[in-house]
C-alpha cells in the first residue's frame, strides 16, 4: 500500500477524480467557474473538491459554450465507488446551479473517472464516450 491510500477497516483508500457533462443553459465565462470543497458524512466522505464550468469550443471566429462540466476530486475505496458517491453529489450540486441561475440544467452524465493518487504505478480508468450535447439534444 502506497504512503497516499490510507488504511479504512480492511479498504484501501485512493484519491479518484470523476468528470461528468451536463447540457445546460447556465454558463460561466470563458476561463472561469466555481469551486468548492464539501464534506459528505452520509457518504463516508471527509474532503471533496468540486469544480464547476462551462465547455466553450472555438467555431471559427466564435467561441461557443457547450455543456457544464463537473470535475470532482476526494476519496474513495474504488474506482466504482468514487463514480457512484461522486456522481450523486454531482447532480445535487448540477441542481443547485440551476435553481440559482433560473435555467435548465440537464442531468449530469459520467464522462471520465480515473485513479488520481500519486503513488499509483497502475491506474484504474473508466472513459464514457458522450456525443456533443448541443448537437444531439437540439438544445440552444
Amino acid at each position: 500500500m502506497s504512503q497516499v491510500e490510507e488504511q479504512v477497516g480492511t479498504t484501501p483508500v485512493g484519491d479518484y477524480i470523476v468528470v461528468l457533462r451536463a447540457p445546460s443553459s447556465a454558463r460561466f465565462v470563458p476561463e472561469d467557474g466555481w469551486e468548492l470543497n464539501l464534506a459528505v458524512p452520509s457518504l463516508d466522505l471527509d474532503a471533496v473538491r468540486v469544480r464547476c464550468y462551462t465547455r466553450w469550443v472555438d467555431d471559427g471566429p466564435l467561441s461557443l459554450p457547450r455543456e457544464l462540466v463537473l470535475e470532482l476530486k476526494g476519496p474513495a475505496g474504488s474506482l466504482d465507488e468514487a463514480v457512484t458517491k461522486f456522481a450523486m453529489i454531482a447532480r445535487q450540486v448540477a441542481n443547485m446551479i440551476g435553481f440559482v441561475t433560473n435555467v435548465l440544467v440537464g442531468p449530469p452524465e459520467v464522462h471520465l473517472a480515473y485513479d488520481a493518487s500519486p503513488a499509483s504505478e497502475e491506474r484504474g480508468l473508466l472513459e464514457v464516450f458522450i456525443a456533443d450535447m448541443w448537437a444531439a439534444s437540439g438544445w440552444r
